[in-house]
């Protein structure tokens, strides 16, 4: 699945996929220091979506496209 964590406090979004259950000990696998930072940080807004499921590849076309955006 395609997913979405958006900071509410300034709106900036990490879009990631994963190949396991929404429901699964998963969180990200980022490797970006200002999203590591903020997902650390308890105090933060964060809000997760779900926009797409789909096969494995499809979902890494859609994350490739929405992150060259």
């Amino acid at each position: 699945y395609l997913y979405e964590y958006t900071n509410l406090t300034d709106e900036k979004s990490y879009v990631g996929i994963h190949k396991g259950s929404v429901d699964d000990a998963y969180n990200h696998s980022s490797t970006n220091k200002e999203f590591a930072k903020v997902f650390a940080n308890s105090k933060s807004k964060l809000k997760f979506k779900v926009l797409e499921y789909g096969d494995y590849t499809t979902m890494q076309n859609t994350e490739n496209r929405m992150v060259a955006k």
